[in-house]
């Protein structure tokens, strides 16, 4: 009697239909983060910030604040010191950016970028 070195595989609708059925899924929440990664990118931001900000809210709570009101005292004071933050960084940017502009357009760029490597190794 010979021995067959074949071997049978069962297929029935299960085999078949879950692993398209997890592939089909896989493909649409790739899709579906994709389309909304914007979205999600600007609630993973808020969400840090309010993980960061809660434990302030919750010492304001503590000394007898309302949620309601401790949230607002601690929403106005971050953006008073973001805006103060950035109304101190960016003035100082813009103008490097100008200089730079003035620079290339009269020609001086050569030299004014040996001076930036200078002050830089100094």
């Amino acid at each position: 009697m010979e021995k067959s070195n074949e071997f049978a595989i069962g297929l029935n609708w299960k085999t078949v239909f879950y692993p398209l059925l997890t592939l089909l899924f896989i493909f649409a929440a790739g899709w579906l983060v994709y389309e909304l990664r914007q979205l999600l990118t600007v609630l993973i931001i808020a969400f840090i910030i309010s993980y960061l900000l809660e434990p302030f809210a919750s010492l304001l709570e503590g000394k007898g604040l309302s949620r309601g009101l401790a949230t607002i005292i601690i929403f106005v004071i971050t953006s008073l010191f973001i805006g103060i933050l950035v109304g101190l960084i960016i003035p100082p940017i813009i103008d490097q950016f100008e200089r730079l502009q003035s620079a290339a357009a009269s020609g001086r760029l050569d030299e004014l970028l040996v001076n930036m490597e200078n002050s830089i190794q100094a």
